[in-house]
């Protein structure tokens, strides 16, 4: 009964989450303690779902008071791995309400990157990350919107609708160890294998974007040589980024490898927490190309 309490609650939340007001009363009332849930809602600009990933994941207790330093890339990411960061991310925005914006910032992602996914610096990252704010500032969306999904953004933004085909959503669970290439395997079968594939990967709160590398010259098979690349326009101080990010791996299980870190699996024990579980553990997979 307590587990099933528990699970409603946190449904509760997610469903309904208001900035700050009474997160930490409510974070606290399913056991977390009132400092360390202030913390994990202060670094995550007000986003409770965020707020209450970190706290579910333990990945708060990884993460170094900040400081005024500047913080070197931790190794989770794996060996290889190139990190072009961003001076700043999605909550420096949140007089824009921009702690919800990252689906928006993600399509501006998939748009600039599938045209040109070369020399990216920090401040093309940033640019990124500003020109998703603008867009998702411009569609008026509630404050009280914690998430928004590609088919909720993409439909109504005149130049992503102009520029961008929509392949479909796929859903898979992080649980499952073949989540990411499968997620990489079914989009390809979507795709036009003649142009560059984006994918818009969304585990709600968060959405973040990957850009695949071509098809193979012989037999039409995705890669597992890069570069992969991923934008990601949170801060994850965890791995040393206080900004967004764009991480560039040199294989296919280097991405994978950092997914997993930023999308970590949750096990909840099952029993009456099996649906909450699954609903934690989902992530969408959109695949984007341009259009001709």
């Amino acid at each position: 009964a307590a587990a099933s309490t528990r699970c409603f609650r946190i449904l509760t939340l997610i469903e309904h989450a208001y900035y700050f007001r009474g997160m930490t009363e409510q974070l606290e009332e399913m056991g977390f303690d009132p400092v360390t849930s202030q913390r994990a809602l202060d670094l995550t600009g007000g986003n409770t779902e965020a707020a209450l990933n970190y706290l579910l994941t333990g990945e708060l207790e990884q993460i170094p008071e900040v400081t005024a330093t500047a913080m070197t890339v931790l190794p989770q990411f794996g060996e290889g791995c190139e990190v072009i960061s961003s001076p700043v991310s999605q909550y420096d925005f949140n007089a824009k309400g921009a702690r919800s914006a990252c689906t928006a910032i993600a399509l501006e992602g998939a748009l600039g990157l599938l045209k040109n996914s070369g020399q990216i610096t920090g401040e093309a990252v940033r640019g990124i990350i500003e020109r998703g704010v603008g867009t998702f500032a411009g569609l008026g969306r509630e404050a009280a919107v914690e998430h928004s999904s590609v088919d909720e953004v993409w439909p109504i933004v005149p130049h992503f609708v102009q520029t961008l085909r929509i392949l479909g959503t796929e859903q898979k669970m992080t649980t499952d160890p073949t989540c990411w290439s499968s997620v990489v395997a079914e989009a390809r079968e979507l795709a036009d294998s003649a142009k560059p594939m984006a994918l818009v990967l969304t585990k709600p709160p968060e959405t973040v974007l990957l850009i695949a590398p071509p098809m193979a010259a012989q037999g039409g098979t995705a890669q597992t040589d890069g570069p992969w690349l991923l934008l990601d326009s949170h801060s994850r101080p965890q791995f040393g980024q206080q900004g967004g990010f764009l991480l560039r791996a040199p294989n296919f299980a280097a991405l994978e490898n950092a997914l997993k870190h930023i999308f970590p699996p949750v096990d909840m024990g099952g029993g009456d927490m099996a649906m909450m579980e699954a609903i934690y553990n989902a992530v969408d997979a959109t695949p984007v190309q341009l259009l001709d």
